[in-house]
């Protein structure tokens, strides 16, 4: 057995194993109920940048995502090229332009905005849409574009494309937003790649993240990036031009990500054969519905944290029914606003 239960190839090119990943599920499933928590914090508290349960998970909810994201990837990689690009089009990229056309009307955005307008905004900055989506398909794209390189040069190939995409000066179509969670992607794929090197640290990196993290999130700040030197150093009027605050902040939010990641990975691992594990596997067949419906039903309750925990319980249930019972029982709503859940698992 190797890296979270899985037979390993050691070679990018290695054969497609089809078989689901019961710990990566479980991580899946805990990542979404994460999603939710988060937004219901944030629509339910004033100032919910300075709650501790929001900056836990907004300091490496998104960043698990894409690194179980990477790491999948390994086993549909195999696809020719255009046919791989193809389907994560439609499973990725439909959605999330259905859904932006889809809340023009519900969210009456023509009664203050011009529809070429509304859709300039989504051009710019994806995330006033279902970002993930988009940026999950860029990140794909870009895995593409590394594997062929990596025939030619190797395995710096990877790393190339994570510095071209760091070094980018362009934010719109979603390139900002590439730039903050390709690198978690590229590190999920390559852990999956060299699953038998890692795993011989596991256990030993798992250990060190469940002392690591609860230390570095207490520093973390989601709108402020340089919080951690204040904290530290005390009040610092640095110059933000200057490169060495930016990569110290740069290094910083990283790896208390991926410190998260692993404490993620400690907590859940030890979780197995219970029934939260399989609820949370369970759950991780809706993360995409979930997803894409749990807006709809959160609910404004104020600040009580058993009220908020309500609003995530309601909003979790409807996603799921309204998905389980209307969508993914029409193929064209379910292929339009899920990229066909029944037939697509990724």
């Amino acid at each position: 057995m190797s890296l979270f239960g899985f037979q390993n190839n050691t070679s990018v090119e290695g054969q497609v194993n089809n078989s689901r990943i019961a710990l990566v599920d479980a991580l899946k499933g805990f990542a979404i109920i994460l999603v939710v928590v988060g937004h219901a914090l944030q629509i339910n508290l004033l100032d919910f940048d300075n709650n501790i349960f929001f900056r836990i998970i907004y300091s490496f909810h998104m960043p698990l995502f894409m690194f179980l994201s990477g790491f999948v990837a390994f086993n549909i990689l195999k696809l020719p090229s255009f046919t791989f690009v193809r389907k994560k089009f439609l499973c990725l990229v439909v959605p999330f332009l259905a859904w932006y056309f889809l809340d023009y009307f519900i969210k009456g955005a023509y009664h203050f905005t011009g529809f070429w307008a509304y859709w300039m905004k989504l051009f710019f900055s994806p995330d006033f849409g279902l970002w993930f989506l988009w940026v999950l398909f860029l990140n794909f794209c870009c895995l593409l574009v590394a594997i062929k390189l990596e025939k030619k040069i190797g395995i710096v190939s990877y790393f190339l494309l994570i510095l071209l995409i760091e070094l980018s000066p362009y934010r719109f179509l979603g390139i900002g937003l590439l730039k903050w969670h390709s690198i978690y992607f590229f590190i999920g794929y390559l852990s999956r790649v060299f699953a038998n090197f890692f795993k011989k640290y596991l256990f030993h990196l798992s250990l060190v993240s469940l002392v690591l993290f609860p230390i570095l999130v207490s520093l973390w700040h989601r709108t402020n990036h340089y919080f951690f030197l204040e904290k530290i150093f005390g009040f610092v009027n640095f110059n933000q031009s200057f490169y060495i605050p930016q990569l110290l902040a740069f290094a910083f939010i990283i790896l208390t990500a991926f410190s998260g990641i692993g404490f993620s990975y400690f907590i859940i691992n030890i979780l197995k054969k219970n029934i939260i594990f399989n609820f949370l596997k369970w759950l991780s067949s809706y993360s995409l519905d979930i997803y894409v419906l749990h807006f709809y039903f959160l609910l404004r309750l104020g600040s009580n944290m058993f009220l908020i925990l309500f609003s995530v319980v309601t909003s979790l249930f409807c996603s799921i029914v309204i998905s389980r019972f209307f969508l993914r029982k029409v193929s064209i709503l379910d292929i339009i606003f899920l990229g066909g859940r029944k037939k697509i698992i990724s």
